[in-house]
C-alpha cells in the first residue's frame, strides 16, 4: 500500500526577533483507504538556557475507504533548560 504524506511550517514571528514565536503546522495523509489531516498552532520562546513551547493540535482522520470519520482536539505544555550544547532537560 502506497502512502502520501506532506508536512508544511510556517514562521509566522520569528522568537529571534519577537517576544514570542508562532508557528503554524499542517500535515495531511493519505493511502488510499485512510486519510488525515493535522493542523497545529505551536508558540514558544527561548530566555538564555530555558525554552518552553504551547501546542493547540487537531487533527481529523478518515478510515474504512473513507467512510468513517474521527476528529480529535489536544494541547501539550512543555519546559526545558540546556544543560550543555547537546543536552536538555525538559517536562
Amino acid at each position: 500500500m502506497e502512502r502520501l504524506s506532506l508536512e508544511n511550517r510556517f514562521n509566522v514571528l520569528n522568537p529571534a526577533t519577537h517576544k514570542i514565536g508562532l508557528t503554524l503546522y499542517l500535515e495531511g495523509r493519505y493511502s488510499g483507504e485512510e486519510a488525515a489531516v493535522e493542523e497545529k498552532i505551536i508558540i514558544g520562546q527561548r530566555h538564555g538556557n530555558w525554552k518552553w513551547a504551547f501546542n493547540l493540535e487537531h487533527e481529523t482522520e478518515w478510515e474504512e475507504n473513507l467512510s468513517e470519520v474521527e476528529g480529535e482536539l489536544g494541547a501539550s505544555l512543555a519546559i526545558a533548560r540546556d544543560l550543555g550544547k547537546h543536552w536538555a532537560l525538559g517536562v
